[in-house]
C-alpha cells in the first residue's frame, strides 16, 4: 500500500514542470577550464512571480562579508568598469542562515537580477526543493542552486581574483512531462494606438485557451543616452534619473515621455491586479476604456492621471490598490510627492530586462513560445501561431487555421499574378524592341539609312516635277516643237534606288 502511495505521489509530481539549465562560463578562461565544457549544472524551483523562460548573459558577484546574503546586499563598485552593466547581475550566495525567499528578496532590493545558491551539503541538487515560505509574492528574480563543489570553486576564485570579471551565459530550458504552457508576450507602449486596436481584436479569443497560454504584456522602456548609473541625473521623458525612459516618436500623439512611462506602470499594475483576480478581462477592459475615453474621444487626447483614474472608477476597480502598486514599485507608500520619480523602480527594471533579452526594435512586437513573430502583426496571425502550438485546440482554432491557410493561399496567388504581370511587361518591351529593329533593317537598304533615303525620294520628286513643267511649257509653244520631239525620245534617269 505504501508503495502505491509513493508511486502516485511521484506520478503527481512528475506532471509538473521540472526546470533545469546550465551556466556556461564565458570568461576568464582560468576559471572556465575548471569545469567540463566550461559548464555548471544548476536546478531551481519557482518562487513568487519569477520567470525562467529566457536567455541571458551576465556577471557574477559575491559579498565576502555576507556570503549567505541574509543581510542587506548591494552591487559592488567594481561594476563601474564592467562591460556588462546592461546585462544580468547574478549574486552567488551560500545556502543556510535564512530562507531562499529572504535571500532572493535581499538580492532583488540590492539591484541584482538573479541569485545562485551554493549548496552547503554534498547531496544531489536535483533532490532539493527550494520552497516558497508563503511570503514570496513580491519576488520576480530567479533563484537557482548549484552543487557545493562547483560553488566553492567559484567562490574561491572570486575571493582570490577580486578584480576579475566573471561573465556567464544562462539559457533556461523548460522540460515538461505532461503539460505545455505557451508564453505569449506583447511588447508595446501605452501611447501606441495600434496596440489598443490589436488588444480589442484579441479580446474575443483570450479566454478560450484555458491554462494553455500565459499572456504577459511588456511595456517598452529605454535607458537615457549616455546614462551613468554611478552619476545619474534627471532627464526629460524619464524617471529614476534617466534609467527608464520613453522618447515619443514623430507619429506618437503624446509628447510627454514621463507621462507615458507612468501610464505604462499603471497598466502593468492593472495587469498584476487582474492576475491576482485570475481574470485577464480586468486588464483588457481597462485598455479598451482608456483607449476610447482618454485617447480617441474628443478633439485632443486626455492622456493624464485624471482620465486614467476616471476610467478605473467607471470600471469599479480599486484606485487605491493600483496607486499603492505604483508607489511600492518606487519603494514609497504613496504618490503624494514627486520625489519618488528619482527612485529605482523594480517593475520597470523587469520590463527593461525583457526588452534586452529579445533585442526588439519595432513595436508592437509579439513573442510566442520564445520566438519573435515576424511580419505585420495581426490578431489572425497571432491566433494561428498559438493554435498550431497548443495541444487542446478550441473549436475556433480549426476555423482560424483554415482562414490563415486561405489568407496564405490568397497571398501566394497575388504574388504569382504580380510575377506574371512583370514577365508580360518584360516580354512586351523585348518584342517591341525586336520588331523596331527588324523594321529598321527592312527599311534600310544599300547601306543608306532612313534619313538619306527620304532625302533621295524628295529630290527625285522635285526632279520629276521640273521635267513635267518643262514639257507642258514647251507643248504650249509651237516654236519649241522640234525640242519637244527631241524630249519625247529622251529617257529620264531618276534615282529611285531601294524604292
Amino acid at each position: 500500500m505504501k508503495f502505491l502511495n509513493y508511486f502516485f505521489l511521484l506520478l503527481f509530481l512528475s506532471s509538473f514542470i521540472f526546470i533545469y539549465s546550465d551556466i556556461t562560463i564565458i570568461g576568464p578562461n582560468e576559471l572556465a577550464s575548471k569545469f567540463t565544457n566550461h559548464q555548471i549544472s544548476m536546478t531551481f524551483d519557482k518562487i513568487g512571480k519569477s520567470s525562467y523562460d529566457f536567455y541571458s548573459r551576465g556577471q557574477l558577484f559575491i559579498e565576502e562579508n555576507n556570503l549567505e546574503a541574509c543581510d542587506n546586499v548591494k552591487i559592488p563598485k567594481s561594476l563601474e568598469n564592467s562591460l556588462y552593466n546592461e546585462g544580468f547581475k547574478i549574486l552567488i550566495a551560500k545556502r543556510g542562515g535564512c530562507s531562499f525567499v529572504h535571500k532572493a528578496r535581499n538580492a532583488q532590493l540590492g539591484g541584482y537580477s538573479m541569485v545562485v545558491v551554493v549548496n552547503n551539503m554534498d547531496t544531489d541538487i536535483k533532490k532539493i526543493i527550494m520552497t516558497d515560505d508563503g511570503s514570496g509574492n513580491d519576488i520576480y528574480i530567479p533563484i537557482a542552486m548549484i552543487s557545493k563543489d562547483d560553488g566553492e570553486k567559484i567562490i574561491e576564485y572570486m575571493t582570490k581574483q577580486k578584480e576579475s570579471q566573471i561573465i556567464v551565459e544562462i539559457n533556461f530550458i523548460k522540460k515538461e512531462t505532461k503539460f505545455k504552457k505557451i508564453d505569449f508576450k506583447l511588447f508595446f507602449s501605452s501611447s501606441e494606438l495600434k496596440a489598443y486596436e490589436l488588444f480589442n481584436n484579441l479580446a474575443q479569443y483570450m479566454n478560450k485557451f484555458g491554462d494553455q497560454v500565459n499572456f504577459t504584456p511588456i511595456y517598452v522602456v529605454h535607458r537615457a543616452p549616455f546614462y551613468d548609473e554611478n552619476n545619474p541625473i534627471r532627464v526629460v521623458n524619464c524617471v529614476s534619473k534617466g534609467k527608464y525612459c520613453y522618447f515619443p516618436k514623430s507619429t506618437t500623439i503624446i509628447n510627454d515621455g514621463q507621462a507615458i512611462i507612468m501610464e505604462d506602470l499603471r497598466q502593468k499594475c492593472v495587469y498584476n491586479y487582474a492576475m491576482e483576480k485570475e481574470n485577464i478581462f480586468i486588464y483588457l477592459n481597462y485598455l479598451k476604456s482608456f483607449h476610447s475615453e482618454c485617447l480617441i474621444k474628443g478633439e485632443k487626447p486626455q492622456f493624464n492621471d485624471k482620465c486614467a483614474k476616471s476610467v478605473l472608477k467607471s470600471l469599479d476597480y480599486s484606485i487605491t490598490e493600483i496607486d499603492l502598486c505604483m508607489a511600492k514599485s518606487f519603494k514609497v507608500n504613496d504618490l503624494l510627492s514627486n520625489l519618488y520619480i528619482d527612485n529605482e523602480n523594480y517593475l520597470l527594471e523587469k520590463e527593461y530586462e525583457e526588452l534586452l533579452k529579445y533585442k526588439l526594435t519595432i513595436f508592437p512586437s509579439v513573442i510566442i513560445d520564445n520566438r519573435p513573430l515576424d511580419g505585420v502583426i495581426k490578431e489572425t496571425k497571432i491566433m494561428v501561431e498559438i493554435c498550431n502550438l497548443i495541444k487542446d485546440k478550441p473549436a475556433f482554432c480549426y476555423e482560424m487555421i483554415g482562414r490563415g491557410s486561405a489568407e496564405r493561399k490568397k497571398f501566394i496567388i497575388l504574388i504569382l499574378i504580380f510575377i506574371l504581370a512583370v514577365i508580360n511587361i518584360f516580354i512586351f518591351f523585348v518584342f517591341r524592341k525586336y520588331i523596331i529593329e527588324r523594321i529598321n533593317e527592312r527599311i534600310v537598304g544599300g547601306g543608306l539609312d532612313l534619313d538619306t533615303r527620304i532625302r533621295n525620294v524628295i529630290s527625285n520628286y522635285f526632279s520629276l516635277s521640273k521635267i513635267s513643267n518643262d514639257y507642258v511649257r514647251m507643248s504650249n509653244n509651237p516654236s519649241n516643237s522640234n525640242d519637244l520631239q527631241n524630249t519625247k525620245g529622251q529617257v529620264v534617269d531618276i534615282d529611285v534606288e531601294g524604292s
